[in-house]
């Protein structure tokens, strides 16, 4: 999670609540942290070791489900539209794709170093408190 003052959170487009004991601030998270979290989840859950004894919650088919669409909605939007080009593999006898192409991307690194310079785990997600930019409530 990531704290972000109150100026920034009024431009939001999609509202976001304040963090109790730290006036002024507003947590949220970067979605590509959410995405990586879900494909670590997904990966964790292909890959389990069935004799390590009864699988976590965490790992529970709705959460994958979640994190599947999650990922999907995240492809889509970002849409990678960096041609691959196909060659001539005598290995296999047949024409492939070459994927080793580079890639024109965000500067995850800059990305990353915002994140952890505004990172909070001190969030206490019991409490609700009003927020003067207008209470945020989600019914489902």
């Amino acid at each position: 999670m990531s704290r972000i003052p109150l100026q920034e959170a009024s431009q939001l487009t999609n509202r976001t609540v304040p963090i109790p004991d730290d006036p002024g601030y507003y947590v949220v998270t970067i979605d590509v942290f959410h995405e990586l979290h879900c494909l670590n989840m997904m990966r964790k859950r292909i890959f389990w070791n069935s004799t390590q004894g009864e699988m976590p919650d965490m790992y529970s088919l709705h959460h994958m489900d979640h994190c599947i669409d999650s990922l999907r909605q995240s492809l889509m939007c970002s849409s990678d539209i960096t041609p691959i080009p196909y060659a001539w593999y005598p290995k296999y006898n047949q024409v492939l794709p070459t994927t080793g192409v580079p890639h024109t991307c965000r500067d995850f690194d800059a990305i990353r170093e915002w994140a952890k310079e505004r990172y909070t785990d001190q969030m206490e997600l019991k409490v609700r408190m009003d927020d003067p930019l207008g209470n945020v409530v989600h019914a489902s």
